[in-house]
């Protein structure tokens, strides 16, 4: 719906005629009665201020609280399931000046604060749960709450929030305001990409699973697919693998006594770890019919993984060794398979009954102190194939090798899998044929220098 301004050319005078637009074949447009004088002076639905018109600014008020008028009525008769018609708009519009208290007051109703507020208590008891669910765990309920705080102290800056305004400008706005505001304390905020990337999905969340679905608010302007996600900066991301001796670790917990489940999820990350790092996505499409292969070398058959990438489309063919070959001997040779969610909630608890819990730092960002998790804490689904390109980098594979079994397109995404530290690194570089130069070196460098 769209309620716009357009001028009318008269004999003796021009007049503005506003402009409602409900859909296809629904165009209505009715005198303002508000006159002027030259058409070139209005424009972007506003009188410019010239000496040709006379009260220009009064005119421009009046034009703009009739569109925020029109604008709320349509609101009211739309969420009230109204079917609004010309002989509806046109009321609207004579009847502007003239608005009932009542109609005025349910436009005032809406509290967004206060609906956040009454969803936050309502995951803490357990009546919504998550979309797998569950309940809330007290994690996901602070990042309500802080949604609620950067909020309230947004709206303290740019007014109370009503339906019509939640649009693609708003949460454009909401990104900028949380890149850069000062608290009503006095304290300053920065929040990097990442950070506001996740309020912005946590508000979404409130709005679809909550406003939308619970209260069925009707928010006319607002596309969530719209709603662009800002680039990622990394900073502050806490990236990790399993080491090979971890992976080893893993694949050897005796499970046996817990849930048949928990073996197949350890079964499936430990192939994909140890294999090509498939994007689980892909993984969970794979056949033994179609996607194991045998590859002849003279008189050896070497059994491999053969599969084109739903992301890039581009043939990936991998070599599954010996670990790889008994799982798939474990499940009468075809591939143990656990769904997404399922595999993601379990790895985490049974990486903590390996014991794989080293400390990982995040990254230092400025203002903010150093977080440090566990490792087990940060192992998700994806952890599988940043293991295997760091693992083989650090063996010494060359990335352009790495890269034809892992599938990745270009070096800056690929080097981004690679979760080797400063000093794994260093430690890499000293076992290089460089390094292993500059050490036979003797004490006339300059000399040996120029042969190199």
């Amino acid at each position: 719906m769209k309620v716009y301004f357009t001028p009318r050319k008269n004999k003796n005078h021009n007049i503005i005629y506003i402009e409602i637009s409900l859909g296809r074949g629904r165009q209505y447009r009715f005198s303002t009665g508000i006159k002027f004088n030259d058409i070139k002076a209005f424009n972007n639905n506003k009188l410019r201020n010239v000496l040709t018109e006379e009260r220009p600014k009064e005119k421009n008020k009046t034009l703009s609280d009739l569109k925020k008028y029109v604008d709320d009525q349509l609101y009211l008769y739309e969420s009230e399931g109204t079917y609004v018609t010309k002989e509806l708009c046109k009321n609207i519009v004579t009847a502007f000046g003239k608005a009932s208290v009542n109609a005025k007051s349910e436009i005032q109703k809406f509290d967004l604060i206060e609906h956040l507020d009454k969803f936050i208590e309502q995951i803490k008891s357990g009546y919504i749960l998550t979309d797998d669910e569950g309940e809330y765990s007290d994690n996901g309920i602070k990042k309500f709450i802080t949604l609620r705080n950067h909020l309230i102290e947004f709206e303290s800056q740019h007014g109370k929030l009503k339906p019509p305004q939640i649009d693609k400008k708003f949460f454009r706005s909401f990104q900028i305001f949380l890149s850069d505001y000062t608290t009503i304390e006095g304290v300053k905020k920065n929040l990097i990409n990442n950070s506001i990337n996740k309020n912005v999905a946590i508000l979404k969340t409130f709005i679809n699973r909550y406003l939308l679905a619970e209260l069925e608010v009707k928010l006319r302007n607002y596309e969530s697919k719209v709603v662009k996600r800002l680039k990622d900066d990394n900073k502050g991301q806490v990236l990790t693998y399993l080491d090979i001796s971890e992976i080893l670790r893993l694949y050897n917990l005796d499970l046996s006594e817990r849930d048949s489940v928990y073996e197949v999820v350890r079964d499936q990350w430990v192939f994909i770890a140890l294999t090509c790092g498939i994007r689980v996505e892909d993984y969970l499409e794979l056949d033994k019919n179609q996607n194991l292969v045998y590859i002849q070398e003279d008189e050896k058959k070497i059994l491999a993984l053969s599969f084109y990438q739903n992301k890039t489309n581009v043939k990936v063919v991998a070599p599954i060794g010996i670990i790889g070959k008994k799982i798939l001997e474990k499940y009468a040779g075809t591939f143990p398979k656990v769904d997404i969610v399922t595999s993601r909630k379990l790895i985490k608890k049974i990486c903590k009954w390996a014991d794989i819990s080293s400390r990982v730092y995040a990254k230092k960002v400025k203002g903010e102190s150093v977080r440090s998790y566990k490792k087990y804490e940060l192992v998700g689904n994806h952890t599988a194939r940043r293991s295997f390109c760091t693992n083989s980098y650090k063996a010494g594979v060359s990335e352009y090798k790495i890269m034809q079994i892992s599938g990745h397109q270009d070096r800056e995404s690929f080097f981004g899998y690679i979760g080797t530290t400063k000093e794994e690194n260093a430690k890499m570089f000293s076992e290089t044929k460089y390094f292993e130069l500059i050490n036979t070196i003797d004490e006339t460098p300059v000399r040996n220098l120029r042969t190199i």
